[in-house]
């Protein structure tokens, strides 16, 4: 039996295929963020001194980059002083490690955010950093399922059925590594890459996916076009990382400074783009194994 083919959200960032042929549950999944829970499996080990704190993060239905800027204007320090091993879900419940350099215990025992707790481990020298994790530990819940007990539990004996029999399942990079609304990130990483710093930067204001807003696709066109200004003036609010970018091209003799507005955004932003990439070749890779019924254990 051939492999069932990936939608085309799947195929843009590298997953072509999947592994098993049974026909899935149904159900819906993320009918509240609790329904979705992530917890990273670390590789660190915290000491009682060091310049970084360390603390572990848990939040619901925010966005890590989101966050990460909230708990930095909290704390009235630069959010390149924040790290992190990587991004997690927003329409979920994730637990995760930080670090935030030279900043004391009672200073963030005092930030406090909606669905957002901090709960302080430690310290260390070395700040969390992207990779910096074994793995994640998920609790999914799917709700609504259709059928008869029986048929239901038969259905998930065969799944287990041929994931045993295939030693596994394709680790594939998931969409939060790309992008959930917009899987851009491989795409910026890739001109990195290359050197091809304005391509990177253009590609990031201007290429436009169909899930965003009617306004966000109307500036990236102006943006597309040359004209930044007037894309700078419409672009989303809620779109901060472009707007930081556009405000550095429209100043005055830096219309070509395509390094100033790359540097405009985070630090772990920047970085994440060449991982995205990189992850995303992964992904290729995994799927021409699949293609050619190369054992994941192989």
């Amino acid at each position: 039996m051939p492999l069932i083919e990936s939608p085309e959200f799947e195929n843009r960032i590298g997953i072509m295929f999947y592994a098993t042929k049974t026909e899935g549950l149904g159900g819906i999944i993320r009918q509240k963020p609790s329904d979705f829970s992530v917890r990273e499996v670390t590789n660190r080990t915290e000491r009682a001194e060091g310049k970084y704190m360390i603390a572990e993060l848990t939040k619901e239905n925010w966005d890590t980059h989101n966050v990460i800027r909230e708990i930095s204007r909290r704390l009235g320090v630069s959010r390149n002083r924040l790290g992190f091993a990587g991004t997690k879900d927003k329409n979920a419940v994730t637990t995760q490690k930080i670090s935030i350099w030279n900043v004391k215990e009672d200073e963030l025992a005092r930030v406090k955010i909606a669905d957002v707790s901090l709960r302080i481990l430690g310290r260390a020298n070395k700040p969390v950093s992207l990779g910096d994790l074994y793995g994640n530990e998920f609790v999914i819940v799917i709700r609504a399922i259709k059928g008869q007990a029986e048929a239901i539990n038969a259905k998930i004996a065969a799944i287990t059925k041929e994931i045993k029999d295939a030693n596994g399942v394709p680790n594939f990079f998931g969409v939060q590594r790309f992008g959930v609304s917009r899987p851009i990130t491989h795409t910026v990483g890739k001109h990195l890459t290359r050197g091809e710093l304005k391509e990177a930067v253009m590609s990031y204001l201007s290429d436009i996916f169909p899930d965003e807003s009617e306004d966000a696709k109307r500036a990236r066109m102006l943006c597309k076009a040359g004209q930044l200004k007037e894309a700078l003036k419409i672009m989303p609010a809620f779109l901060r990382y472009e707007k930081a970018m556009l405000n550095e091209l429209v100043k005055p003799g830096n219309e070509h400074d395509f390094c100033s507005a790359f540097s405009a955004l985070p630090k772990n932003l920047q970085k994440l783009f060449v991982h995205a990439y990189q992850a995303y070749l992964f992904n290729l890779v995994l799927s021409a194994r699949m293609k050619r019924n190369i054992g994941f254990n192989e």
